[in-house]
């Protein structure tokens, strides 16, 4: 508003000590690279906590995954030793079965990747609920400043 409408807010001028449009535009200007500055370095803090995040829950659930394959590949073992026990003792038939048409997909999802992506989420979930005061004080300062020029005005 200062720029375009030549009206500083009392918040601009109070800081400033002045009206001036140099002066002050300066100064919002650096106000706007710090914030700018300060979304950033919490942006790239972010990304590094989901990069640890997910290095940690690889690491932490390869482990698991381990143990289950192998519990698997025993178990399988031992069902196709019992399946070779049992085909050893039946009599050889000769039957025909007609081919199934029916075929399964296995798809595979990778537990590391859903769970990072619900806790993803709910981090995102809860600065979006802690950080909506300061968008509230930031849209009251902005009506604030609207009405001070509207009382300037008149």
């Amino acid at each position: 508003m200062g720029t375009e409408k030549k009206h500083w807010a009392k918040e601009v001028v109070r800081r400033t000590k002045q009206r001036d449009d140099i002066a002050n535009s300066r100064f919002i200007q650096k106000k706007i690279n710090r914030l700018l500055a300060n979304i950033a370095k919490a942006n790239a803090t972010i990304i590094d906590f989901q990069l640890q995040l997910i290095d940690y829950w690889s690491y932490a659930n390869s482990d698991a995954l381990a143990q289950r394959v192998a519990t698997l590949i025993a178990e399988k073992e031992k069902t196709n030793q019992s399946n070779a026990q049992i085909a050893s003792s039946a009599p050889i038939t000769t039957t025909t079965t007609a081919p199934s048409a029916i075929t399964t997909s296995n798809v595979y999802k990778d537990p590391v990747r859903e769970t990072v992506d619900r806790i993803e989420s709910q981090i995102l979930d809860y600065i979006y609920k802690n950080t909506s005061h300061v968008k509230k004080m930031f849209l009251s300062r902005i009506q604030l400043a609207k009405n001070e020029m509207e009382e300037f005005k008149s």
